[in-house]
């Protein structure tokens, strides 16, 4: 699907939604291989089409700060594997489905969020960037973000 067919979907979802209520909404979107399932959390203190992804048993406060640290001690734990990670995160990022790129690669981090969670993750939080920021660079501008975020203080560049 392309990302304003994905984005066109989850905003319909969103549109059969009461007006006027005092309702939350929540959405089931995914299910880790652990069997705990992912949502999407509505209204969101920012209101209109945002929402907020929430993990069954994970606290998770759903701020990209949060990633790109859990991504900087996978960086510092292994290079060569976060160099995949960050091909996989590229994968993503362009719409390929998350099982199809976890496997395409294996990861031995033992920090942090797992791989498929962190990569379930950026699928929504890319997804809420192409909904909330739709005139404008959308998924592109948390791209940027993680990657000035990872690469800024060295002459490293991702490619």
């Amino acid at each position: 699907m392309s990302r304003s067919e994905i984005r066109r979907r989850v905003v319909e979802a969103f549109l059969d939604e009461e007006p006027g209520e005092n309702y939350e909404y929540w959405y089931h979107v995914e299910t880790l291989s652990d069997g705990k399932r992912m949502y999407l959390r509505r209204p969101t203190r920012r209101f209109n089409f945002d929402f907020k992804v929430e993990v069954e048993g994970f606290e998770f406060r759903g701020t990209h700060e949060e990633i790109v640290n859990d991504l900087r001690a996978k960086k510092a734990e292994s290079p060569s594997d976060f160099h995949s990670l960050m091909k996989a995160i590229r994968e993503v990022y362009k719409g390929k489905d998350v099982e199809d790129v976890l496997s395409a690669y294996k990861f031995h981090f033992s920090s942090g969020f797992s791989v498929e969670l962190l990569l379930k993750l950026l699928k929504w939080f890319f997804i809420l960037e192409d909904i909330y920021y739709w005139n404008y660079k959308g998924r592109g501008k948390l791209m940027e973000y993680i990657e000035k975020s990872l690469f800024q203080d060295s002459l490293e560049e991702f490619t």
